[in-house]
């Protein structure tokens, strides 16, 4: 097991991490601001952060709105700010995955951009299914930071755990330095999910790691590691199935 990087100046790896999970930061990034080791470590404070507009976006909408256009407007919110990367990684792993082919053609169908209609199918559920349920005004906004923080988390975990199969990308630089230490990150979230949640806590904080597993489990089986794509069904997945948990 690794050891934790240093951390003596945190500002590019942080700008780095908001680069790479958001619409923010330099559009050159990997070129005139290549990762270090320590910006996989950002990337649950940037998910927390990210967790935090959309509280805030749930709770002003909720004023403002009937249920359905709040929830809707949440949707759109957390679309913008991640420049949808994360549910167009969910639509080419849902494709890939799926497909009937050997590794190489799964990979080839991944990096595509046209989306299948097992990809068409899995955006939809998945957006109609987080419409719905930030539609509901009894999800504690410390839960959605948590959540956020916690997906970006487990992606890192998958990172440490399996090997990226493309011969280039950002992601393969960021895997280089991912270690389960990453794990010590659960520990807040894990902590305030328990805190506000109570029992649902403790199922959502089980689904999202079952969510995460899963995809894990699926990316190795059929194309014997990960891609950017997976990270982003990761994230996605491990959201939406603690969202699941806690309005259960």
């Amino acid at each position: 097991m690794r050891n934790p990087p240093l951390m003596r100046n945190p500002i590019a790896p942080a700008a780095n991490a908001l680069t790479f999970l958001t619409i923010f930061g330099s559009r050159n990034f990997g070129q005139e601001r290549p990762p270090t080791p320590a910006t996989i470590w950002w990337f649950a404070p940037i998910g927390a952060t990210i967790g935090a507009a959309l509280a805030a976006i749930h709770w002003g909408t909720h004023e403002l709105w009937p249920a359905a256009i709040a929830g809707s407007a949440v949707i759109a919110a957390d679309l913008i700010i991640t420049g949808a990367l994360h549910i167009d990684g969910t639509a080419d792993t849902a494709d890939g995955l799926a497909a009937h082919k050997a590794q190489p053609q799964r990979l080839e169908i991944m990096a595509e951009p046209a989306v299948g209609a097992f990809g068409i199918a899995a955006v939809v559920t998945v957006l109609l299914l987080r419409a719905s349920i930030f539609a509901q005004t009894s999800i504690n906004p410390v839960s959605i930071i948590a959540i956020w923080a916690l997906s970006r988390i487990l992606a890192t975990l998958i990172m440490a755990s399996l090997d990226y199969v493309r011969p280039h990308g950002l992601a393969k630089s960021l895997s280089a330095s991912a270690s389960w230490w990453l794990a010590l990150w659960l520990l807040p979230p894990a902590a305030a999910l328990v805190v506000v949640a109570d029992l649902n806590g403790a199922i959502a904080l089980a689904a999202a790691v079952t969510a995460s597993a899963l995809i894990a489990w699926f990316a190795y089986r059929r194309l014997g590691g990960f891609t950017g794509d997976i990270l982003g069904a990761t994230i996605v997945s491990s959201e939406t199935a603690a969202l699941l948990a806690l309005v259960t």
